[in-house]
């Protein structure tokens, strides 16, 4: 950042000073190296203060270099300017399935993405092939298979990788991608049905009296507890389990 030093008329000029940089516009954080020193010995009008830092990818930034030098007026803000992604630094899985149900055996989407050191979405200089596979987590889940692979072209920030498939039914599981030298990322935590294999009472009526109908809830459940669907009508039948 270059900083010129003025007189209240707007003249050049020099003096003992230490310019000191602020952000006055944008929402990232301004760091790195922020001051500069102006030496009436010099006789410099001007100073650039390198090695700072920002750390939001966004336009519309403006900076302002703040001092106090005798006769000298205080130094003013720059005009807006546009900060851009750094290089690409790690992966983000922002979708499982678009949020849809994920179903055991069935394929489904995983969006990835391509971030800088700051989180801020950048661009792969290169082609980056992404792969998945089935973290350590959760109940369940089976297997992971089909199409595991994608690859995030150059010049682009994302891929999204469709025919992935889990093979048994599984609660809170989490999908790794990772990508040569690039720091991995795990997904939010999703569940995977798949065929009614049990039943669950949900709910029983309250102020239940000997001889009167009281309601009982049930719903159908796959390997892992999780809600299923039955693939044909079914009649259910209730009986005592405990109790005099």
């Amino acid at each position: 950042v270059k900083v010129e030093m003025r007189d209240s008329s707007g003249n050049s000029t020099y003096g003992d000073a230490t310019a000191t940089l602020s952000r006055t516009a944008g929402t990232g954080t301004l760091g790195g190296t922020l001051t500069g020193a102006f030496t009436a010995a010099s006789a410099n009008t001007s100073v650039t203060i390198s090695g700072v830092t920002y750390t939001k990818a966004e336009s519309g930034v403006k900076v302002k270099a703040s001092g106090v030098a005798s006769g000298v007026a205080n130094f003013t803000e720059s005009s807006a300017f546009t900060v851009g992604a750094g290089a690409v630094a790690q992966l983000e899985v922002t979708s499982i399935n678009s949020g849809a149900i994920v179903t055991a055996g069935t394929g489904f989407m995983v969006a990835v993405r391509v971030l800088d050191a700051n989180n801020n979405v950048a661009t792969a200089a290169t082609n980056t092939p992404v792969t998945l596979a089935k973290a350590v987590a959760g109940t369940g889940g089976g297997a992971i298979g089909g199409t595991i692979t994608g690859t995030i072209a150059a010049g682009a920030s994302s891929v999204t990788i469709t025919g992935v498939t889990l093979s048994l039914a599984g609660r809170d599981l989490v999908l790794t991608a990772s990508a040569a030298q690039i720091t991995a990322d795990d997904s939010g935590i999703f569940n995977v049905a798949g065929d009614a294999t049990a039943l669950a009472v949900v709910s029983i009526g309250t102020g239940i009296v000997a001889g009167q109908p009281f309601s009982v809830s049930v719903k159908a459940v796959d390997g892992a507890g999780s809600d299923a669907n039955v693939t044909a009508n079914r009649v259910l039948q209730l009986s005592k389990n405990t109790g005099a």
